[in-house]
């Protein structure tokens, strides 16, 4: 990608949602000194107000619209080198559309009550979204067509890993523990914080003291989930791989009939699977991913790939096509 198609990535998909989640963010807070004391925060579905808050709520909404513009910059950050990938100009595009959904919403809700004295009689919301949803998608297709064209990563060929020499009825295992980098903890515990600050807010500002467990106790699940995606135990032995969470589910097995070979690849989150955790991509590519850099790449039955980011996996890969060699032979 030349420099000119990679500031134009930044400008269209990071720096535009930004900037629209910034003006918007900044035409709510003109509008605070005019509004209700306490806001509408909340529509039912027939489009009238049924929850009420402070009016610094209605930050929170193109607040995060910068926030996913972060996350954006962060998983595209290969496209300098490598090009954008269509999974890459999808997310810059997303970014698009939920930066003008979110802040039509923040700011038109806020213009729908000023001068009001109560909130409960603001106008019906649903022409707003509706308004708000086509201007998005208008402008997510728009970015689309700015972005540079998406290319297809590099057919990266794995790095084929020499079986060990294993004794018939040697009996061997090799376990290996993976964890994301500082930089993905980071960004986990930083997200994390921010969904209780930003939500919590919300549910203390606009219902009542039950609801905040509610979301405290929501928040602890997406945390929970989180862990079992990206902490997780390799093992293979005579029976396969086996890669298991850290919380004991997901457990993915794969028998020793299913594996066909295994080598060494690179991988870049990015780039490769769009991001981290239990990925799947086109080319039936499965993987679990915490990290870049180094990893087991498995090709299954059924054309299937499996790849893992692990530390020492070539010592990992080897041990694994000397154990496929020796079920191959005992078959035959």
């Amino acid at each position: 990608m030349t420099t000119a198609q990679y500031l134009r990535t930044l400008l269209v998909g990071v720096a535009l949602p930004a900037l629209v989640g910034v003006i918007s963010g900044a035409l709510i807070v003109t509008q605070l000194p005019h509004l209700p004391d306490r806001v509408a925060v909340h529509w039912g579905v027939d489009g009238q107000p049924d929850g009420f808050g402070t009016p610094w709520i209605l930050v929170v909404l193109p607040a995060l619209a910068i926030l996913y513009s972060g996350f954006a910059l962060v998983v595209t950050r290969s496209a300098r080198a490598q090009g954008i990938t269509w999974a890459q100009r999808s997310i810059l595009a997303i970014g698009v559309f939920l930066a003008v959904v979110l802040g039509a919403a923040g700011a038109g809700s806020a213009y729908l009550q000023v001068g009001l004295t109560d909130a409960a009689a603001a106008p019906t919301v649903l022409p707003l979204l509706a308004v708000a949803l086509l201007a998005g998608a208008v402008a997510a297709i728009a970015a689309w067509f700015a972005l540079p064209r998406h290319v297809r990563p590099a057919a990266i060929t794995p790095e084929s890993a020499p079986p060990l020499a294993l004794a018939s009825t040697e009996r061997v295992l090799w376990l290996q523990r993976i964890e994301p980098s500082r930089g993905v903890v980071a960004l986990i515990v930083g997200g994390l914080a921010l969904g209780l600050t930003a939500g919590g807010i919300v549910v203390w500002a606009s219902g009542p003291l039950p609801n905040l467990f509610v979301w405290l106790g929501i928040l602890v699940l997406v945390g929970v989930s989180v862990a079992s995606t990206m902490f997780w135990t390799v093992r293979v032995d005579a029976n396969g791989l086996s890669v298991r969470s850290a919380l004991g589910a997901p457990h993915f097995r794969y028998p020793l009939d299913e594996l066909v070979s295994a080598g060494v690849t690179d991988v870049v989150p990015g780039r490769d699977f769009a991001g981290w955790g239990i990925r799947t991509v086109p080319g039936k590519r499965t993987g679990i991913v915490v990290r870049a850099g180094e990893a087991i790449e498995v090709q299954r039955t059924g054309g299937r790939v499996l790849v893992i980011t692990v530390d020492d996996a070539r010592q990992g890969a080897s041990l694994l096509s000397a154990l496929i060699a020796r079920s191959n032979e005992r078959i035959q």
